[in-house]
């Protein structure tokens, strides 16, 4: 616990003294985790917040965010943060209650976002199944 204490003043002071310059911050966390979890390597994607603003634009981030992985050749596989939203009632330590799930904390599925997610998930295998693009290995 200590270190994982530890690590969170770390790059609080980093955020502290890099007002608007997100790289060093990252750079820290993405340290941190791999010091804390004793990993021997790791790597940090981050093309930024993308909200949406409704139900309906989430399926679109969704590709767009798998996309931008599929074109990364620095990626081996993507994933999906989570899959039911959180607590209405938040979080315990924090009381966070974000609205990032496929199906809603009744097991409800959001149907546009699973539809349009399976649809981007397919698109991606059907051109992976195809092989390499021209000058990919």
């Amino acid at each position: 616990m200590l270190a994982q204490q530890a690590a969170n003043s770390e790059v609080l002071g980093i955020i502290n003294s890099s007002p608007g310059d997100l790289t060093p911050v990252f750079g820290t966390m993405l340290d941190k985790a791999l010091e804390l979890c004793g990993a021997a390597f790791g790597t940090l994607f981050w093309e930024g917040l993308v909200g949406a603003g409704s139900e309906k634009e989430r399926g679109p981030a969704y590709a767009r965010y798998l996309r931008a992985v599929v074109d990364n050749p620095d990626f081996v596989g993507a994933h999906w943060f989570q899959y039911t939203d959180e607590p209405l009632t938040g979080r315990t330590l924090d009381g966070e209650n974000a609205h990032v799930g496929f199906v809603t904390v009744a097991d409800l599925p959001y149907t546009e976002f699973v539809a349009a997610a399976r649809e981007a998930n397919l698109s991606v295998l059907r051109e992976l199944e195809r092989g390499p693009r021209r000058g990919e290995r």
